[in-house]
């Protein structure tokens, strides 16, 4: 069963979950990472090509979460270049949520999914599928910013983080300097590919470190 996130709840899934909201400070250059996000095909590719009826398959991934566990996800998408694409969403449990089209904002998508059961961190953590289906004849070029209306304000999408039920944001990882963060039928496009190699994971902070001890309250 799909629910209508926009119907029921005037602010987002996250709020409505009664979280608090992390003032995260952006990174610096050359600093590990944590709390990051990207769009990928298999094997990390952030920009592939599509013929017309074709179905793409993109993943959302989250990178170096700062928490051991992930109980929902709120993401943004503008698409550039979208006419008549279809964008349709699933989660790797059973979720609660949805990928809707803003009805003011042409080419604009907001994700809301609350997990059935919490996603255990991991250096990559997959968060969601989009199924695109390219009916379009130009290139599509897919941005991810914050869900509207958004649990921690600005352009950046965001989770919640167990335990604490804290609202994290989150931080694009692009191989591109160019400013999308997946590109379809791009004429310069040739398989634009994040190294696996290309961050580090930092610490997790001091009083989500011990894991062993807070998976135990889950089982």
């Amino acid at each position: 069963m799909k629910i209508n996130y926009h119907s029921l709840y005037p602010v987002s899934l996250l709020i409505a979950l009664g979280a608090a909201v992390c003032p995260c400070p952006a990174l610096g250059q050359g600093e590990v990472i944590n709390d990051h996000i990207g769009l990928f095909a298999d094997g990390y590719i952030q920009c592939t090509d599509a013929q017309f009826l074709d179905h793409v398959t993109v993943n959302v991934y989250m990178f170096c979460p700062s928490y051991p566990f992930i109980n929902a996800l709120e993401l943004g998408l503008e698409v550039e270049g979208l006419v008549n694409t279809i964008i349709a969403a699933s989660f790797p449990v059973p979720a609660f949520g949805d990928c809707l089209p803003r009805p003011t904002d042409p080419g604009s998508f907001d994700i809301l999914a609350g997990y059935s059961s919490p996603l255990d961190a991991a250096d990559a953590v997959h968060l969601a599928s989009l199924d695109v289906f390219y009916l379009d004849t130009q290139p599509l070029y897919i941005r991810m910013t914050a869900h509207v209306p958004s649990s921690v304000g600005g352009d950046r999408p965001a989770y919640l983080a167990e335990p604490g039920f804290i609202v994290i944001p989150l931080t694009p990882l692009r191989s591109s300097p160019e400013d999308w963060d997946f590109a379809i039928n791009d004429p310069f496009c040739n398989d634009v590919v994040l190294p696996q190699q290309a961050f580090t994971c930092g610490p997790l902070p001091a009083t989500t470190s011990s894991w062993g001890a807070v998976k135990s309250l889950y089982r």
